[in-house]
């Protein structure tokens, strides 16, 4: 009856080893998750995952916001992202769903390191979507599994003040007129 029992456990422990194996770990300096909407002026964020080849493919979203009252105002979304694209089938792709914008990695490139940037109008959001392959262990006895990482950081872009240049130019105009006429 007890052999049955530590069987039965031993069974049960092994069974649970390879969903163990096989998760996907979140970097614990992540101060975003999968799924989440942020106000891009309270960063920045970090998002980092390191996946075991017994993962499946997919895609994190993360949404972004410009919170700025100031309607004249955008913001420059810096993505900067590292990866080892050459872990995943197919490569990994970063793409803000609303302004199209993306960055490609083929599965050829081993070692990835860029940024893509993006605005986001006042009162505006645009959601970052990280797709990925399916992650595998590279052969040759390379260390390590894949992972991205991405880096975010915003930064304010006052545009000029339209109306005032429009309304300085009508005025110079207006002066040019009327000296002209006397």
């Amino acid at each position: 009856m007890f052999r049955t029992k530590i069987l039965a456990a031993a069974l049960t422990a092994a069974t649970m080893l390879p969903l163990a194996a096989g998760a996907s770990t979140l970097n614990p300096a992540s101060n975003i998750s999968n799924g989440g909407s942020y106000d891009m002026l309270s960063g920045p964020f970090f998002y980092g995952e390191t996946f075991r080849n017994a993962d499946a493919a997919g895609f994190r979203d993360f949404t972004f916001t410009n919170s700025n009252i100031a309607a004249m105002n955008l913001i420059l979304t810096t993505a900067t992202v590292n990866a080892l694209a050459e872990k995943f089938s197919g490569g990994i792709s970063f793409t803000w769903l609303t302004s199209g914008l993306n960055l490609i990695v083929a599965q050829s490139a081993t070692v990835f390191a860029g940024t893509l940037n993006n605005m986001i109008g006042a009162g505006s959001s645009d959601t970052l979507r990280i797709a990925y392959g399916d992650p595998m262990d590279r052969v040759m006895g390379h260390k390590g599994h894949a992972t991205f990482n991405v880096n975010l950081d915003a930064s304010p872009v006052p545009l000029p003040a339209g109306g005032l240049l429009l309304a300085g130019a009508l005025a110079g105009i207006a002066a040019l007129r009327r000296r002209k006429s006397l």
